[in-house]
C-alpha cells in the first residue's frame, strides 16, 4: 500500500482523530527533534484503523518520506519509540512494520464506532525524556537502543 497525499485527503469524512491536550508537548519535541518522525506521525495518523494501527512496508514509508539511507528511517522511528508515542512492530518475513498508536495520546473513531480497548496499545508517555525546555534531550535518542546488545557468554562447549 502507497501512501499519496490523494489517499489522505479521501479519508471517511465522518471519521476523526482525537489528540489529547496534555500530548501536544510530546508530539510537538518529537517533530522538532527529528523531522521525519513529525512527518511519519502526521501521514500514519491519518490512515490508521479504529484500533489505532496501521500496516506499512518499508519501501511505503521510505518512498513517502523521500529517505534515501535505512538509518534515517531508523532514528525517525527510534524518536517515535522513545517518546510511547506509537509502538512499532518489524516483521522480518514481509518487510513490514506494524504501528500502533497509543490511545493516550491519540484517538481514532467515527460517529457510529469506538475502538476496541482490548486491542489497543495504552502506556504512558514518556515525559523523562524532555528537558526543561520541553525539549527532547540530545543524551536520551543517543542513548536509546531498541532491543540491549546480546552478548556471548564465555565459557567450554557443553
Amino acid at each position: 500500500m502507497s501512501i499519496i497525499i490523494e489517499d489522505v485527503l479521501a479519508s471517511e469524512p465522518d471519521s476523526f482523530v482525537k489528540v489529547y491536550g496534555y500530548a501536544y508537548g510530546m508530539i510537538a519535541a518529537v517533530t522538532l527533534a527529528n523531522r521525519f518522525s513529525g512527518v511519519m506521525l502526521m501521514i500514519v495518523t491519518s490512515n490508521m484503523d479504529e484500533n489505532n494501527e496501521y500496516e506499512i512496508s518499508v519501501g511505503d514509508i521510505d518512498k513517502a518520506l523521500d529517505i534515501r539511507e535505512p538509518k534515517t528511517r531508523t532514528k525517525a522511528l527510534n524518536v517515535l519509540r522513545l517518546s510511547k508515542l506509537v509502538e512499532i512492530i518489524y516483521d522480518n518475513r514481509t518487510s513490514r512494520y506494524r504501528i500502533r498508536f497509543n490511545t493516550k495520546a491519540y484517538l481514532r473513531g467515527t460517529k457510529k464506532r469506538k475502538p476496541n480497548k482490548n486491542k489497543t496499545f495504552c502506556e504512558d508517555l514518556n515525559f523523562d525524556i524532555l528537558d526543561s525546555k520541553g525539549f527532547i534531550k540530545q543524551s536520551a535518542i543517543d542513548g536509546y537502543k531498541v532491543h540491549d546488545s546480546r552478548q556471548v557468554k564465555s565459557g567450554g562447549a557443553v
